[in-house]
């Protein structure tokens, strides 16, 4: 999926996917690790608190394994249901993580994006779906 130059070969629409799926995951991975903290702590300590936290922990992490595949997915990575499923697994989804940063990060700034600490930058990702628009011969969305 490159070219003779080595770079990705990607409608703008497959990075506009990818942008906001990659910047969604790092968002939403830690808001769940956030969540997970308090409702472990009321879990033990018995407090009805837990419910909530424990809800909000499980929307979190669904979201954040949504992004996952949808990651995976608009790249064209092999198996993204295999990303999804190694997530479940304490530690290894850390690993997964990072392993998944890494491959985004090097394809999005192949692809010209630029990438800072929670993924793409707003910014970079408003650029991206302007010549996404374009691309698509529509008017560019309005921020």
């Amino acid at each position: 999926m490159a070219d003779e130059r080595g770079e990705p070969q990607a409608t703008w629409a497959q990075v506009e996917a990818a942008a906001t799926a990659y910047r969604g995951l790092v968002v939403w991975f830690g808001l769940s690790y956030l969540a997970g903290i308090p409702a472990r702590m009321f879990l033990e300590a018995e407090s009805l608190l837990f419910i909530p936290f424990t809800l909000l922990w499980l929307a979190a992490t669904v979201v954040m394994l949504v992004h996952v595949y949808r990651l995976s997915a608009s790249i064209g990575w092999a198996a993204p249901v295999l990303w999804v499923v190694l997530m479940f697994f304490p530690c290894i989804n850390i690993l997964v993580l990072v392993v998944l940063s890494q491959r985004a990060t090097e394809w999005m700034k192949a692809c010209g994006v630029k990438v800072g600490l929670l993924g793409p930058t707003p910014a970079a990702i408003a650029e991206v779906r302007q010549k996404a628009a374009a691309e698509r011969g529509a008017a560019p969305p309005q921020a």
